[in-house]
C-alpha cells in the first residue's frame, strides 16, 4: 500500500518559520489531501494524532479526517482529507506534526507525517538606534539586531542590520522577547575593532511597541589585576540564553586593539527562561616589559550583567590562576613564523574566546582562569600543532615549548578532549586496523590535522602483516582489513617535504608491534612507541649545546612495555654516512651526545627503540636541525 500526499493541496505543510513581515491574519483551518494506491483490495482504518515540536500531544479535536475508513482496490487510488483546526491551537502557536496512520486490521500499512505551523497575532516592533558616540575619523561602522522570543525561539528568531542611527520595524509575534543591538566600529588603519551592545533583555509585546537602543548608556567590559600593570588586547562578551521551553541560542561580540574594545548596557536576569554571560579579557604586559606576561581571564556574571561590567582580580584570585611558562621557537625556515591560537570553552562546550597571535617573544608567562577548557594550537607557517582542550588546576604551573625542532612524524592518542580533536587514536577491531598518523609535529600529543592533500608534501603509508604487504595509501591515515588472529605488524610512514622546507626534508618512520583483534564489536588501541625530542636549541632552532634529551612514549590503554634497547645515529652529510651517538640513561629517558658541526651545517638523526612486548620504532629525520 503506497501513501501519497497530494502536493497541490498540501497547503499546511511547512519547513520554515513564518515570515516575520507577513501581515495577513492566519488561516483558521487548512486541509491536506492524502491518497492511497492499493496493491491489493483491503479495508484501511485511518487515524490521526498531533504533537507540538516539543513532542507533547495535542487534544485530538485539533485535527480530523474526512473519513476514517477507505477501501482502495488493486491499482486504484483512494483519498481522504486531513483538516487542521488552527483556531483550536491559537492559544498555543508554534510548529506541529500531524501523523496519519493507515491500518489493515492490526497490521500497520502506512504512516505519513504532515507538518504545519500556527501563528499568533503579530505586531510592529519599531527599534530606534542611535549613532555610536565618540566615533573617530576613519571608522567603518554598522549595527546588527537580533530579536528572539523568550518563550520559544521557534516562534520568532530574527533580526536586521544597517547603520547605527537607523530605525527598523519588524513584525513580531505577541509575547516576551529579547532585543540585542550590536554596534561595531572598525578602524582599518590601526586594525582596531570596537563593539557596543545595547539591549532590551525582556520586552513584553502585546501591541505595537517602540524601543530605543542607545549605545551611550553602555559601559566598558574591562578587567584589572591588582598590583599588575596590563594592557588590554582583546575582549569577548558571550551570552547563552535558554527559553522557557529549553531551547537555547548563542550571541557573542568581540573587540580587539589597545583601546577599550567592548561595551555593554546592563543585562538583568531574565524573568523568562535563563541566561549565562561571560566576559573574556586578554591583558598583556606593557610594551618593553623585560619579562613579558599575558592574562587570559574569563569571568561569569552569576547574577546578571550589572550597569558597570568591569571586574578585577584581587590577590586571592590571582593565586588561583593557572600558570604556563611558554617558550616560543622560530622554525629554521624562511617565513615560517610561529603563531599561537588559544580557544577558551566552558565545560559544556560554549566557546567564550579565541585569540590569534604572531610576533611571539622567545619567553612569556601566561596566567589562565581555571575551570575553563583551554585548547592551544601552535602554527608554523601552514603547519598546525593542536593540543587537546584541558582545564588547568587552580594555582598549577606547567611549561610549554613550541616549534622546537626536529619536526617529525608521530601518532596521537591524548584522551583529554578527544571529542574535540582532529586526530583519532590508532586502534583496531576484530577485522579492521585504523591508522591516523601525524605527518609532522614538534612534540608528542600534538596533531597536525594534515588529513587531505598538502601542497609540496609527499606521503606514503604502508602496512605489513607477518612480513607481507597488506596495502599502501598516499596519506597518513587509512583503514585496513586484517585477520583477527595475533600477528606481527609494521607500519611505515614516509614524508617528503624537500620541495618546501629546508629542515625535516625527509622523515621515514617504521612502527612495529604485535596485535590481535578483540572479540565482539569493540576496539582496542595499538601498542605503539613514540620518541619525544628535547634538543638544546636557541630561539632560532640552532643547536647551542652538545647534549639532547630524548624520551620514549607509549600508547594509552595498553600494557606498559619495558624498553630493552635505545640507539641513536647522527649524520652531517644528509644521511650518506651515519655515526653512532653516545647514549646514557634508561627506562623511558635518555641523554644523547650530539655531534660537533660547523655553523649552519645540517645534522640528521636516526633513532631506534625496542620494547619487550614486541613494539618498536625506527625513525630517520634528514636535516633535523642546523648547527649554531
Amino acid at each position: 500500500m503506497i501513501l501519497r500526499k497530494s502536493p497541490e493541496e498540501a497547503v499546511s505543510s511547512t519547513a520554515a518559520p513564518p515570515s516575520p513581515r507577513r501581515a495577513r491574519p492566519p488561516a483558521r483551518t487548512s486541509e491536506t489531501k492524502l491518497s492511497w494506491t492499493g496493491e491489493s483490495t483491503a479495508v484501511l482504518d485511518l487515524d490521526v494524532s498531533i504533537v507540538n515540536h516539543d513532542g507533547q500531544p495535542v487534544p485530538r479535536g485539533a485535527a480530523s479526517l474526512s473519513t476514517s475508513r477507505l477501501t482502495p482496490k488493486h491499482g486504484t487510488t483512494a483519498a481522504a482529507t486531513l483538516r487542521v483546526n488552527r483556531a483550536a491551537l491559537a492559544a498555543r502557536p508554534g510548529f506541529y506534526l500531524a501523523t496519519v496512520t493507515a491500518r489493515s486490521g492490526r497490521e500497520l500499512v502506512a504512516t505519513t507525517p504532515v507538518s504545519f505551523s500556527v501563528e499568533q497575532p503579530s505586531y510592529d516592533l519599531t527599534i530606534q538606534t542611535k549613532p555610536l558616540p565618540g566615533l573617530k575619523d576613519g571608522a567603518e561602522s554598522w549595527i546588527n539586531l537580533m530579536v528572539t522570543n523568550l518563550i520559544d525561539p521557534l516562534i520568532y528568531y530574527g533580526g536586521a542590520g544597517g547603520a547605527p542611527g537607523d530605525t527598523f520595524t519588524l513584525r513580531v509575534p505577541a509575547g516576551r522577547c529579547a532585543i540585542l543591538g550590536s554596534s561595531v566600529a572598525y578602524y582599518v588603519d590601526s586594525d582596531v575593532l570596537e563593539t557596543t551592545l545595547a539591549a532590551e533583555s525582556d520586552l513584553d509585546v502585546r501591541g505595537a511597541r517602540s524601543v530605543t537602543l542607545d549605545p551611550a548608556r553602555a559601559r566598558p567590559v574591562t578587567a584589572t589585576v591588582d598590583g599588575v600593570p596590563t594592557t588590554p588586547t582583546r575582549t569577548d562578551f558571550t551570552n547563552v540564553q535558554t527559553a522557557a521551553n529549553g531551547l537555547s541560542w548563542w550571541h557573542q561580540i568581540s573587540g580587539y586593539g589597545t583601546r577599550t574594545a567592548v561595551r555593554t548596557t546592563a543585562l538583568p536576569k531574565p524573568t523568562v527562561g535563563s541566561r549565562r554571560t561571560w566576559a573574556a579579557v586578554n591583558l598583556d604586559s606593557p610594551a618593553g616589559t623585560a619579562n613579558p606576561y599575558r592574562y587570559n581571564l574569563v569571568h561569569e556574571y552569576a547574577g546578571g550583567v550589572p550597569a558597570d561590567p568591569a571586574f578585577r582580580v584581587n590577590k586571592a584570585e590571582q593565586a588561583t590562576l593557572a600558570r604556563i611558562d611558554e617558550r616560543f621557537h622560530q622554525t629554521d625556515s624562511p617565513e615560517m613564523f610561529t603563531q599561537l591560537v588559544r580557544t577558551g570553552m566552558t565545560r559544556d562546550g560554549v566557546g567564550v574566546t579565541q585569540t590569534h597571535e604572531g610576533n611571539l617573544p622567545p619567553y612569556r608567562t601566561d596566567y589562565l582562569s581555571p575551570d575553563i577548557l583551554w585548547a592551544d594550537q601552535g602554527g608554523y607557517g601552514g603547519l598546525a600543532a593542536d593540543e587537546a582542550p584541558r582545564s588547568y588546576q587552580p594555582g598549577s604551573r606547567q611549561t610549554k615549548i613550541w616549534a622546537r625542532q626536529p619536526l617529525h612524524s608521530d601518532w596521537y592518542d591524548d584522551p583529554a578532549g578527544a571529542e574535540w580533536s582532529c586526530a583519532t587514536a590508532p586502534s583496531r577491531t576484530r577485522g579492521n586496523l585504523h591508522l591516523d598518523l601525524v605527518s609532522l609535529t614538534d612534540q608528542h600529543q600534538r596533531a597536525d590535522c594534515l588529513q587531505g592533500e598538502a601542497i609540496g608534501v609527499k606521503r606514503k603509508l604502508s602496512l605489513h602483516r607477518n612480513g607481507k604487504l597488506v596495502d599502501e595509501r598516499s596519506g597518513p591515515h587509512g583503514d585496513f582489513t586484517v585477520a583477527q588472529s595475533m600477528a606481527d605488524y609494521r607500519v611505515t610512514l614516509d614524508v617528503d617535504t624537500s620541495l618546501i622546507l629546508p629542515i625535516s626534508t625527509t622523515v621515514n618512520t617504521s612502527w612495529t608491534f604485535r596485535s590481535a583483534g578483540p572479540d565482539g564489536t569493540g576496539s582496542v588501541p595499538l601498542p605503539l612507541l613514540a620518541v619525544d625530542y628535547a634538543l638544546p636549541m636557541d630561539h632560532n632552532n640552532h643547536s647551542v649545546d652538545g647534549t639532547a634529551e630524548l624520551a620514549v612514549r607509549q600508547a594509552h590503554g595498553v600494557k606498559t612495555q619495558r624498553v630493552t634497547s635505545f640507539q641513536v645515529w647522527t649524520s652531517t652529510d644528509d644521511g650518506a654516512t651515519w655515526k653512532s651517538a653516545r647514549v646514557t640513561g634508561g627506562g623511558d629517558s635518555y641523554r644523547v651526545a650530539l655531534p660537533k658541526a660547523t655553523s649552519g651545517q645540517a645534522v640528521s638523526l636516526r633513532v631506534k627503540a625496542a620494547a619487550n612486548g614486541g613494539s618498536g620504532i625506527d625513525q630517520t629525520i634528514i636535516r633535523a636541525y642546523h648547527a649554531g
